[in-house]
């Protein structure tokens, strides 16, 4: 009875987890890592071309989502290579430095969902999680979107999660600018975060490439 009594006492400090949570991949085929900073006096957008990421989720229990991400740093694209070659050096990411290899990624791991408010059309919540940049990490909140579930004409079935949200480059370690006429800077400090992005469930996805495979093939008239 001692131990029955200790064990139920160690399951109860143990995390939350929702044991009916499915996993699914981030497509990165449909999704898209983007961010946005003044430049002067005007915005300046860009994005990550090589991510992955996977995502812990029961529509029926919200609260309990998991969401898990990296990017590549050296993916990132503004459309202009020179102002590219500029993030990649010491004044910014410094990817080239061989004694930091934990530059070249940025990763972002969840850490709870608050005010979760369901409707038909979609999820809305707050995540909140851990961002690491530039071997930095910091606690941020990103206003959260999920739709689906719902199955494609393939029998994928998947879902839609957008995040968004603002953070201070300068908590990162990211400080290179430069100062111009009537007291403006060239690059400012606040980074707009927008992930859209569209994940496959990882059974279903077996389950259709299976039955893909077991189709009889078409005889030749």
């Amino acid at each position: 009875m001692k131990k029955i009594l200790l064990l139920l006492a160690a399951l109860s400090l143990m995390p939350t987890t929702n044991l009916w949570a499915e996993t699914y991949q981030i497509d990165s085929a449909h999704s898209s890592v983007g961010f946005e900073i003044r430049h002067f006096l005007n915005d300046v957008s860009g994005h990550f071309s090589n991510f992955t990421g996977t995502i812990d989720y029961d529509s029926k229990n919200p609260k309990n989502m998991n969401i898990k991400g990296e990017v590549q740093v050296e993916s990132i694209n503004t459309g202009v290579e020179k102002r590219d070659s500029h993030l990649k050096s010491a004044d910014f990411f410094d990817l080239s430095n061989p004694k930091k290899p934990e530059y070249q990624h940025i990763r972002f791991q969840s850490k709870k969902i608050k005010k979760v408010t369901q409707k038909k059309e979609n999820t809305q919540a707050i995540l909140i999680g851990d961002l690491t940049i530039h071997g930095i990490t910091k606690e941020v909140a990103l206003d959260l979107e999920i739709r689906g579930p719902a199955k494609d004409p393939f029998g994928n079935i998947k879902i839609a999660v957008d995040a968004s949200g603002v953070v201070n480059r300068k908590d990162f370690g990211l400080n290179w600018s430069a100062p111009v006429e009537a007291g403006n800077i060239l690059v400012g400090e606040d980074v707009k975060i927008q992930l859209k992005t569209q994940a496959i469930q990882e059974a279903a996805k077996k389950e259709a490439q299976d039955a893909e495979v077991k189709k009889p093939a078409k005889l030749k008239s």
